[in-house]
């Protein structure tokens, strides 16, 4: 019984050795890092409006939402989405989609059947989307909310909190 416990300690420890050693996993943030600063610029052609560019919006309130159309999470949160950008539109108010699809029929059966008309970017990529990857996204449904002056001020908001947000920016 001795030996047997022993070699279980041993056992043990050299796993806890192991783990010690080995590398840290990276810490992935959502976001939070780029509140209170100029987000990353890009320039895109979206599906439906031609070339975009984020800094061609400063002086309005821009909302970035990274989706895709296989993320459940995202189908659920798409008519508040939608409810949102049919309030605010007009208002100096700017809603940028960012796919993360890999299937360009799905994403515009999609759009088409939900008569989504807001810049929506597509690169085929997934999870390697530029725009994505710049923001380092890790995790989607995310938005990234930029005020008037262009500066981050809100990130990874869904529902009400988003609505609330929008609407204190806009107003």
């Amino acid at each position: 019984m001795l030996i047997t416990a022993s070699k279980h300690w041993i056992a043990s420890a050299s796993v806890a050795v192991i783990v010690a050693l080995a590398p840290a996993p990276p810490v992935y943030s959502r976001g939070e890092e780029l509140i209170g600063k100029e987000p990353p610029a890009f320039e895109a052609t979206s599906l439906n409006q031609g070339l975009q560019s984020l800094q061609s919006y400063k002086g309005k309130v821009v909302l970035l939402d990274f989706w895709a159309v296989w993320c459940g999470p995202c189908l659920v949160e798409m008519p508040r989405i939608k409810k949102l950008y049919d309030r605010f539109r007009g208002k100096d108010f700017v809603l940028l989609g960012i796919s993360l699809d890999t299937d360009q029929g799905k994403l515009n059966s999609y759009l088409q059947k939900n008569g989504i008309d807001w810049p929506i970017f597509f690169d085929g990529k997934g999870w390697n989307n530029r725009i994505a990857v710049l923001y380092g996204v890790r995790a989607i449904p995310f938005t990234v909310l930029i005020d008037r002056s262009g500066v981050v001020r809100k990130v990874g908001l869904r529902g009400t909190e988003l609505e609330n947000a929008v609407a204190a920016m806009v107003q």
